[in-house]
Order: C-alpha cells, then structure tokens, then sequence
C-alpha cells in the first residue's frame, strides 16, 4: 500500500551517491556523499532470501521505500536508514507510486555490513 498522506512517511532516510572521498595529501578513494539528506519515507520490508557470499549464506531483506518524488535517483545509490542504525539499502529499481504520481517507489536490498 503506497503512502497517502505526508503521516505515512514516518522514517527519515539520506540518499547517498558514489563519489571520489578525498583521503589527505592528494588521494582520492571510492566512497559515499550526501544527494538529498533527511528525506521522509515509509519503509515495508517485502522479503528476504539468502544468498551465497564467500562461501557462506548470508541474509538479504528487501525493502519497498515510499518517498515524494524526486528526479535524478538511479540503482547506483543507496539510502542510510536513519531511525534503524543506519541500515545502508541500495536501490535496486526506481518508480512512480501507481496511482499518485506524488510520489515515488523504491524497491531496495540491505547491504551486508561491511567486514
């Protein structure tokens, strides 16, 4: 069920994008910036499957996230769920809310923590 209401939108998301992070004495490596930060979103999680990493299973959640609509989000960035720990979701696909081109949905998987 999408959001209807601004009630609806009750967590509180950072749309991050790649980027080059500045290391210090002229090195640049791989990281995460700030897009668009507290942004309100509903978040259902929708299921979960495991899959093998390394050898070993590991636990993926997906997520259906609601948010008002924005332009320019791809599945090359990922949202931090602020009021859970700061779960990091990637974006795995970005669309309209059927219905209520008000806002828009996207679908996500929980990104393994890092080792």
């Amino acid at each position: 069920m999408a959001a209807r209401s601004a009630g609806d939108l009750r967590e509180v998301v950072t749309i991050e994008q790649q980027s080059q992070v500045h290391q210090g004495g002229g090195v640049y490596a791989p990281g995460w910036s700030t897009l668009h930060g507290s942004v309100r979103a509903r978040i259902e999680p929708q299921s979960g499957r495991q899959v093998m990493r390394a050898e070993q299973t590991v636990d993926r959640h997906r997520y259906l996230v609601t948010i008002y609509r924005r332009t320019g989000l791809d599945n090359t960035m990922r949202l931090v769920w602020t009021n859970e720990s700061d779960r990091k979701l990637r974006i795995e696909s970005v669309g309209l809310t059927p219905g209520d081109r008000r806002y828009m949905e996207l679908v996500c998987y929980e990104e393994e923590p890092a080792t």
